[in-house]
């Protein structure tokens, strides 16, 4: 697997270098880039910055959609965890972005809040899922161990889920990221990668637009991987399939 992806990352380099264009700058441009980026526009404080938002944002919404999703065996709470779901058709945070400035004000506060409405319709709506797929059987069984209905609840609903969860959270996490350069877009005053790629985006500086996006890229499967390593330590035996399954 190794080599095989090594030798597609070489192979797209060679194409990118040998399919030059007037407007795409090359490999070479793009990696010179990352030093003014670096030592003039301080990319690396304003990456820091995105990190810290985007951390508390996804982890305040996957906090969010559990709730609403492992409650909903409450039918007083399922209508709330349908409504949640059904602001993913909203498209985006442009329309709600007015609204939530009133309310919350500018600066970090609208930055967290848009971030946490742009995830939680979409991870409540795969955590529901993966809660509706619960069969009666496995319910059964946990009454046939004499437990409690609000035990039988933590067991199958909660710690039966919870390596499917973070695996739903891992998918669901990037979505930060993708929405990153909206979200800054309304919130410059407090700074981010995002406003720099605008900044950069704005003034046609395309090798530095390629260099940003490179280092997106980087952190996002950093942090995949870091969900994986997580999930992986708390469900031990989350991965663990039955024979023939």
């Amino acid at each position: 697997m190794l080599t095989l992806m090594t030798g597609y990352v070489i192979s797209v380099l060679l194409a990118w270098t040998v399919m030059r264009s007037p407007i795409f700058p090359t490999p070479l441009e793009v990696l010179r880039s990352f030093g003014p980026l670096w030592s003039e526009q301080g990319v690396g404080a304003e990456l820091m910055t995105s990190i810290k938002y985007n951390f508390l944002g996804i982890w305040i919404s996957l906090l969010i959609a559990l709730t609403l999703a492992y409650l909903q065996v409450v039918p007083a709470i399922r209508p709330i965890t349908q409504a949640v779901t059904k602001l993913r058709f909203i498209g985006g945070v442009a329309g709600v972005s007015l609204i939530f400035q009133v309310v919350m004000g500018g600066g970090y506060k609208l930055r967290l809040l848009l971030i946490i409405f742009s995830i939680t319709p979409f991870l409540a709506t795969s955590l529901s899922n993966l809660v509706d797929q619960i069969t009666r059987d496995q319910l059964n069984h946990a009454r046939t161990l004499r437990m409690r209905p609000w035990r039988s609840v933590l067991e199958v609903v909660v710690l039966g889920t919870l390596y499917d969860a973070f695996e739903v959270f891992r998918q669901n996490a990037c979505i930060a990221w993708m929405m990153i350069t909206t979200v800054e877009g309304f919130t410059r005053s407090v700074g981010g990668l995002g406003t720099t790629l605008l900044n950069e985006n704005k003034h046609m500086e395309l090798s530095a637009v390629f260099a940003i996006q490179f280092l997106f890229m980087a952190v996002g499967l950093l942090q995949d991987y870091g969900i994986g390593l997580l999930a992986n330590f708390v469900c031990p035996y989350g991965r663990l399939k039955l024979a023939g399954r």
